[in-house]
């Protein structure tokens, strides 16, 4: 299993010794990554960072004798670059779908203080008219007010799911992630979800 944002040509890559790559049969060197800490350059390794090498074969041939040589490309900076690039798609694509998904929420948000502003004035001239159903007309009024109160706590509730989605993200990423399940009605979940 790769870590969240390694590339796949690095899937299954495991640390490599030189004693272990040069052990390895031909067929399966070429075209294989393989992660390692040893330098070409020079350096010990408790200094050194992974590195990722592939190996080019060459065969070479003179009148009576035959060799192989083995060239050691560092693919590294390939490989971090895929791994910067993984990372930042993930990100732009998380960021627009908690953009978007917060969208929803706030419009109805937005759109229900409008009609609680037009249900207060209404109560209000109302009440300034002294007509004789006058009560039971503001009752229907407080009926929307509490419906509109309810449509809002949904829509906050929506809100900080979406916000608790985005910092999973971040604990899924940092290693720390805990599962954290909840029994909910789904007849009431779908129900508040067409209400916003």
């Amino acid at each position: 299993m790769t870590k969240l944002g390694l590339p796949k040509k690095t899937e299954g890559c495991q640390k490599s010794t030189l004693e272990d790559i040069l052990r390895t049969p031909r067929d399966q060197l070429i075209g294989k990554i393989f992660s390692t800490n040893f330098s070409l350059c020079g350096g010990t390794e408790a200094e050194l960072e992974t590195n990722y090498i592939q190996i080019k074969m060459t065969n070479l041939s003179e009148e009576d004798s035959q060799a192989t040589m083995l060239q050691f490309i560092n693919v590294s900076a390939n490989i971090f670059c895929d791994k910067e690039k993984t990372n930042n798609k993930l990100q732009e694509l998380i960021n627009a779908c908690i953009s978007h998904e917060l969208r929803n929420p706030l419009n109805s948000l937005i759109a229900k203080n409008l009609e609680k502003k037009q249900l207060y004035k209404e109560m209000a001239a109302l009440l300034r008219s002294q007509a004789p159903d006058v009560l039971d007309q503001i009752a229907v009024k407080l009926e929307k007010l509490v419906e509109s109160a309810e449509v809002e706590e949904s829509s906050g509730n929506v809100m900080k799911f979406i916000v608790q989605d985005f910092l999973d993200y971040s604990q899924i990423k940092s290693g720390k992630f805990r599962q954290n399940a909840h029994r909910f009605n789904i007849r009431e979940g779908v129900e508040k979800a067409m209400s916003i």
